[in-house]
């Protein structure tokens, strides 16, 4: 099956589609809305698909959804991370019989609107910050065994969770620290709980009576007793008793229930001589039509009681069976999992491609600069210098004197080979390509040459460079200058850009720190310097400046793996270096290594300290997306700092979406 057709789109809803299997899993509804009905499978090409899954983010762009219930047959196993995170949902009815057994982390992460769950039986596991800074009241679930990970958090309007037939629960430390102050969790008596002691704060638990039915024993001794109250039948009482196919019946079930039957039999006739072969006939149908009677008079979880010797045997067997069962399918999940991280990464590799490809079609991307057209750019002024580069000012000298001068910014990169400056150069194309106002455009880029003064008979060499229009500052130099909406805003512009460079194009800026972030006239934003030099050479990664240590993720000081997410940490850095006007205190590298290295003053306001923390989270896969970052400060006002001007950054913010959809179509 080719690639373009794994996903499918119904009813506004994305389906990732597994055709060996015949199953299927969520993993977009950006056009969902209203009331969605998650059905029990789908069909494509007469095949149908059961719906195992809604994968991670899959309503998170859903902008529009009320609620989303199930089929009541659903197959529905899983919900992945972040499933509804940031969704508008205000309700979710889950069908008593499917069998999702987890919540996922971060799964209803900011669901303002949801106040009431009640999970089904089957769940097992609720994850980490799953129903976190949401304004749920209340939770309800009849589950036997259930553990919370920390999925409270900053849950201030819960005030009841209620657990009727829980028998073994497990809860994190840290469960209940940010609850409503009358909160109340509601178990049965004999729950196995962990002392409240083990809990970092104090809540109020109230035990309840649970229904516990007759067991086995008793069952079987009233049944027992039940055959010696009856009195022999008299021979003209006989004509009531069941029919020849009928003892017939009954003499098989007597044959696959032999101890049973002798033991009533020997209770019935206890020291009787022997008797004909047709009274036992018949004392034995007497026998087994009482017994059949308490039975049917027993209530449901009584009719079981009695079962035949092997059945233990049978159960244990089918126990053995469910956990092999379990495991193959846990072991699918991952494979699954691992596949779609696969399907993930070739998604963008891709698109990276091409971006790439047509890159090379179209050379008005990024021109190729003679040495002619070199040549007539005079310098203004040297801006900065580094290791591996150093930024001049460069303008254009026209003909006129009425003309406008043309003014750049020349990037030269010192000591580099063909080799490293391509790679430079494959970058770039791919940066080129990008047209959005919060970007720095690429104009072109000159291969280097030697460059001959007649008079004084020398050569001089031009190193590699490439060609940036002229921004007047940066966001180091100008942070003491900016008033408290141009802060905002520059934030604000920030997060769009890095949205569009993260979840649009696929890419890693890898290099985010104030310096390379570049302000015009206006003091609008142009992001610049993607990472480029920790591409050149192994010397150019360790000749990193104190100031790139201090806004660079954990993961990447450690040389570890890393994915978009270090850019998130940067960003969270950036804001608290915007907040405190550039004087905030500075980590050790040790601190930074081992996730201690953020330090929030207490001036600044919680929803901005909450935003810092969670982007520079040390575990990457706490740090939310820019989309997620977008709508959490838009849902705040922009309220980074008082007297903002809100109606001024919200015209902004419209107008950057719009022009963002314009280069976007033009580009296309």
């Amino acid at each position: 099956m080719d690639y373009e057709v794994d996903q499918v789109v119904l009813n506004n809803i994305v389906y990732d589609l597994d055709w060996e299997d015949n199953t299927a899993y969520i993993i977009n509804s950006p056009d969902a809305e209203g009331d969605v009905k998650i059905p029990r499978a789908i069909k494509v090409d007469s095949q149908e698909f059961d719906i195992i899954a809604i994968g991670q983010k899959a309503f998170q762009s859903s902008k529009k959804i009320n609620s989303i219930s199930f089929s009541p047959n659903s197959m529905i196993e899983e919900f992945e991370d972040s499933a509804f995170s940031g969704s508008p949902i205000r309700e979710i009815s889950f069908s008593p019989n499917m069998p999702l057994y987890v919540l996922s982390s971060f799964c209803f992460y900011r669901c303002i609107n949801l106040t009431h769950v009640f999970l089904p039986p089957s769940v097992e596991t609720v994850g980490s910050h799953c129903f976190a800074s949401t304004n749920l009241q209340s939770l309800e679930c009849e589950a036997e065994s259930l553990e919370f990970e920390n999925s409270f958090d900053e849950c201030i309007m819960l005030k009841r969770i209620y657990l009727p037939k829980v028998k073994k629960l497990k809860v994190s430390h840290l469960e209940f620290n940010n609850v409503h102050r009358k909160f109340k969790l509601i178990i049965p008596e004999n729950c196995k709980f962990p002392s409240v002691s083990t809990l970092n704060k104090a809540i109020n638990i109230e035990y309840i009576k649970t229904y516990a039915p007759d067991n086995a024993v008793s069952t079987n001794q009233h049944a027992q007793q039940q055959p010696q109250q009856s009195q022999p039948q008299p021979p003209q009482q006989q004509q009531s008793q069941p029919q020849p196919q009928q003892q017939q019946q009954l003499l098989l079930q007597q044959q696959s229930q032999p101890q049973q039957l002798l033991l009533l039999q020997q209770q019935q006739q206890p020291q009787q001589p022997p008797i004909e072969s047709s009274k036992v006939v018949s004392n034995t149908n007497t026998i087994i039509k009482n017994e059949c009677q308490v039975q049917k008079n027993q209530s449901p979880n009584k009719q079981y009681s009695r079962s035949p010797p092997n059945s233990q045997n049978l159960l244990s067997q089918n126990q053995r069976l469910k956990s092999d069962i379990r495991k193959f399918v846990n072991r699918n999940k991952i494979l699954s999992r691992e596949n779609e991280i696969l399907h993930q990464k070739l998604t963008k590799l891709r698109s990276q491609i091409k971006i790439a490809n047509e890159s090379l079609k179209n050379h008005n991307c990024m021109e190729l600069l003679s040495d002619d057209k070199m040549n007539v750019l005079s310098k203004v002024d040297k801006i900065s210098e580094g290791s591996t580069s150093k930024l001049v000012k460069i303008m254009k000298e026209e003909t006129f004197v009425f003309t406008k001068r043309k003014i750049y910014t020349q990037k030269i990169f010192k000591d580099i080979n063909e080799e490293n400056f391509a790679s430079v150069i494959q970058q770039n194309e791919i940066i080129a390509k990008i047209r959005h106002p919060c970007i720095l455009k690429v104009v072109g880029f000159n291969k280097g040459y030697e460059q001959t003064d007649i008079e004084q008979n020398k050569t001089k060499k031009i190193f590699p460079s490439i060609l940036f229009p002229y921004q007047q500052t940066t966001l180091e130099q100008e942070i003491t200058k900016l008033n408290n909406t141009e802060k905002a805003n520059i934030i604000l512009e920030l997060v769009i850009g890095l949205q569009y460079i993260q979840e649009k194009c696929h890419l890693i800026h890898k290099n985010l720190k104030p310096s390379n972030i570049l302000l015009n006239e206006k003091h609008s934003v142009k992001i610049c310097d993607f990472g480029i030099t920790a591409d050149l050479s192994s010397k150019a990664t360790f000749t990193k400046s104190i100031e790139s240590l201090q806004f660079m993720a954990p993961e990447l000081l450690n040389e570890l793996e890393y994915n978009e997410k270090i850019d998130q940490y940067s960003f969270g850095k950036i804001v608290n270096f915007i907040v405190m006007n550039g004087e905030y205190p500075r980590a050790k590298l040790i601190e930074i290594m081992t996730g201690k290295g953020v330090l929030i003053h207490d001036s600044v306001p919680p929803f901005v300290q909450q935003l810092i923390y969670e982007c520079c989270s040390y575990d990457p896969n706490y740090r939310p997306s820019f989309t997620m970052i977008l709508n959490y400060i838009s849902q705040h006002n922009y309220a980074f700092f008082p007297n903002v001007d809100v109606n001024m950054i919200s015209s902004r913010h419209s107008y950057l979406i719009h022009r963002e959809s314009q280069l976007c179509n033009q580009s296309q």
